[in-house]
């Protein structure tokens, strides 16, 4: 892997730990609900094992859900980015604006950033 690629890993993972560190957790028992959006106790079979609050650290940083099946984890984000509307509509500047943003980030990556299997909980 390239060095750029390694360092860009290394400074996501060391940023997630911290964030997720500080971030409140909450009960993963019950759904949860935040901007209108309900992070349900199971996805497809998969259960929810952790939720976070992490505009209490940041307003704009938004919320997660954790879930589990089998040896598979995913995490779902839902944040605002301090943006007081955000449009419905996919094809809106500020919408596409921050799915290549995302995109360029998971590039620039190679696509390969991983916390060595482990889940940070």
């Amino acid at each position: 892997m390239p060095v750029v690629i390694r360092i860009v890993c290394a400074v996501l993972i060391a940023f997630l730990s911290v964030v997720t560190g500080a971030a409140a957790q909450t009960s993963a028992k019950g759904p949860v609900t935040v901007f209108d959006f309900t992070f349900p106790e199971e996805v497809a079979g998969a259960q929810r094992f952790s939720f976070r609050d992490y505009r209490s650290i940041r307003p704009g940083l938004g919320y997660s859900a954790g879930y589990h099946q089998g040896n598979l984890t995913g995490t779902v984000y839902i944040y605002d980015d301090g943006k007081q509307s955000i449009p419905d509509d996919p094809q809106s500047p500020l919408v596409k604006a921050q799915l290549e943003a995302e995109r360029r980030l998971g590039s620039a990556a190679g696509g390969r950033c991983q916390s060595q299997g482990r889940v940070h909980d």
